[in-house]
């Protein structure tokens, strides 16, 4: 199963289209879920944070391990794999750890390197033809 997540290549026009579909879905499930929360009668909690807050987490949780796959096999299309999948691996577990703590200037800054690194490998040319990771997309 894992092959499949991470197996393979991923040029840049679908790294960019099933990142922007992840962030659409994280966000449409948020809403979702506090609409229907509001529609239940749970605003006091809602107001406590207690299930938007988990409801978020998990979310969160998914959707870093959808843009990681992603990210890996966006790698594969560059013709980088096993240590390079750090690049990918460690600013998404960064940004989502920074969660948990109050300091705005380390957020700020896991924020910055999530975004270098998805831009990077939004623009950076994949390798023409079959590389050992499979065939060009």
């Amino acid at each position: 199963m894992l092959e499949k997540l991470i197996g393979g290549r991923l040029n840049r026009k679908r790294y960019v289209v099933c990142y922007l579909a992840t962030i659409v879905t994280c966000v449409f499930l948020m809403f979702a879920i506090s609409a229907i929360m509001l529609a239940t009668g749970q605003a006091s909690e809602m107001e406590q944070g207690q299930n938007v807050y988990l409801s978020g987490l998990v979310i969160g949780l998914l959707a870093n391990l959808v843009t990681i796959c992603l990210g890996i096999r966006r790698l594969h299309d560059l013709g980088k794999g096993g240590k390079w999948g750090l690049v990918v691996v460690i600013p998404a577990i960064f940004s989502f750890a920074v969660y948990f703590v109050d300091n705005q200037l380390l957020a700020n800054f896991a924020s910055a390197l999530d975004i270098a690194v998805i831009l990077a490998l939004a623009v950076l040319k994949g390798n023409d033809g079959a590389n050992e990771y499979g065939p060009a997309n």
